[in-house]
């Protein structure tokens, strides 16, 4: 995340923290504040901890939630395919390895 940020790009928990409703209107301007800084945001290391965390917070787990979302909709779409227990086993390892 780090090299992300020196280079002004988002990551895909950045970007759900700056969605309306998923941080306080402090948290989210401290955000976007964060992000404006660029590489100088590695100099005040109190603030970027204060970042991190935040990001660290609910919008990891929004992310979280979604992923396994997903991945629980890959197994449903597995399932109604009605494969061998071999041929499900084997496509289900593949879809919890993209999950962890």
């Amino acid at each position: 995340m780090g090299n992300d940020i020196k280079e002004g790009k988002k990551t895909a928990v950045v970007w759900t923290a700056l969605k309306e409703g998923v941080l306080s209107k402090e948290e989210k301007e401290f955000v976007e504040g964060i992000l404006k800084l660029n590489e100088k945001a590695f100099d005040n290391q109190e603030a970027f901890t204060k970042f991190l965390n935040i990001l660290r917070g609910k919008p990891s787990e929004v992310v979280r939630q979604e992923i396994k979302g997903h991945h629980q909709k890959a197994l449903d779409a597995l399932k109604q395919l009605q494969l061998k227990e071999d041929g499900f086993s084997y496509l289900k390892q593949i879809t919890d390895l993209l999950l962890h």
